[in-house]
């Protein structure tokens, strides 16, 4: 079960919701002081201080995971611009407040610039894109190598071509009506009429079965294809009358 943020982990874990947890330290040290839960297991490389917590590594596990926080600029800034903010991220961390603000969150201090940031980025990538190799989420591995614009695209194309058609359905039918007797365009109008005939429960449950179709599709066949087969769907049932 996956929470948004740490005040719902919180109330999952205080609730009963769950039996365990993972999260960062700062959003459970609180509880864990005032023995509302028990940490079991610390993933730095070390002990956090005054806590008997052990380590992942000490219980046999080799697992050590941070969750760092870093402070990038454009690749286009100067040198200069460089160094001005390298100092000031520099001073900021030297002084009272912050090593407080560690303290009080028993944050570790893991401070680095320059090349020595750089190379801990590119390790931390690394790591990070051989976990995702391993449950296939990799670029090559699945499609979330694709981009971010992919699925809007389908959909945005999903829609243009469903307003398409819509057009050309309005001026294929009036077109057949202009040249019809009154009889014809009373029948025509009674056919075009047919789809709102249907009874209101009927079109719930078939717009329920759909959606219900897409979900599993979801899990089993992949976003990519059962999304625009779900746009084409509902739209047809909104647009297009009972033949």
């Amino acid at each position: 079960m996956a929470f948004i943020g740490g005040g719902e982990a919180n109330a999952a874990i205080l609730g009963g919701q769950v039996d365990v947890g993972i999260s960062g330290f700062g959003e459970w040290g609180s509880l864990m002081e005032s023995g509302r839960i028990r940490l079991l297991a610390v993933a730095s490389t070390k002990r956090l201080p005054g806590s008997d917590t052990p380590t992942f590594k000490e219980l046999g596990l080799d697992l050590v995971f941070a969750n760092w926080r870093g402070v990038v600029a454009p690749p286009s800034i100067t040198q200069e611009q460089r160094k001005w903010y390298v100092n000031t991220v520099s001073k900021a961390r030297d002084s009272q407040v912050w090593q407080e603000t560690l303290k009080r969150n028993n944050w570790q201090d893991s401070f680095l610039t320059d090349d020595a940031f750089n190379q801990f980025i590119a390790q931390d990538s690394a790591r990070a894109n051989r976990i995702l190799s391993r449950v296939g989420l990799a670029q090559g591995e699945s499609w979330a190598a694709v981009g971010p614009f992919l699925f809007p695209t389908i959909s945005g194309v999903g829609l243009m071509l469903m307003r398409s058609i819509i057009v050309f359905s309005s001026f294929k039918g009036r077109r057949s009506l202009s040249g019809a007797s009154l009889s014809d365009k009373s029948a025509a109008h009674t056919e075009l009429s047919d789809f709102d005939n249907i009874p209101e429960t009927g079109r719930f449950l078939l717009v329920a079965v759909t959606v219900l179709i897409y979900i599993v599709g979801l899990r089993f066949i992949g976003f990519m294809y059962v999304t625009p087969a779900l746009i084409v769907a509902l739209s047809s049932m909104s647009i297009f009358p009972k033949r």
